[in-house]
């Protein structure tokens, strides 16, 4: 966020920051559309290497990576893998948004995009391995319950 800002003050644009965090840039409309373009341009250069699951969701399908399941508490101590088993079954489970078909969130009016934290229903979708090593987890658009915007 701050290079953002940095970069909008370089351009002669004022840098607004609302109470939820959004920051607005105010100035002539031809800065203003220039600097919409340069960040836009920047943010699909990146969510295009964001991916690299090797998976390319299609449809009303999105790719989340869900968070893992600490083994052990803050204080270092080491959690039983049954105990911590259970934990991730009581958990709403949190993931990140990696990549989506695309008719996903074609009805949504706010819809997340890759690199936003969300929520994923528990039981939705499937596993699938990436090529990177890592479980993702492959669920319809529907199975996004909320965009999480600010962590607890």
């Amino acid at each position: 966020m701050k290079h953002i800002e940095e970069k909008a003050r370089e351009a002669g644009l004022k840098v607004v920051k609302r109470d939820s965090g959004d920051i607005y840039v105010e100035g002539p409309a031809e800065a203003v559309a220039a600097f919409r373009e340069t960040f836009e341009e920047a943010e699909r250069a990146a969510i295009k290497n964001f991916n690299q699951s090797g998976i390319q969701p299609v449809e009303y399908k999105v790719l989340v990576l869900p968070d893992t399941v600490e083994e052990k508490t803050e204080s270092g101590l080491l959690i039983k893998p049954e105990i911590a088993r259970e934990k991730e079954a009581l958990a709403q489970v949190k993931a990140v948004l990696v990549a989506m078909g695309g008719n996903a969130f074609e009805d949504w009016a706010d819809a997340p995009k890759p690199g936003h934290r969300v929520y994923v229903a528990k039981y939705a979708g499937f596993p699938v391995d990436g090529a990177d090593g890592r479980q993702y987890q492959l669920v319809n658009d529907k199975d996004i319950a909320a965009i999480i915007t600010r962590e607890v």
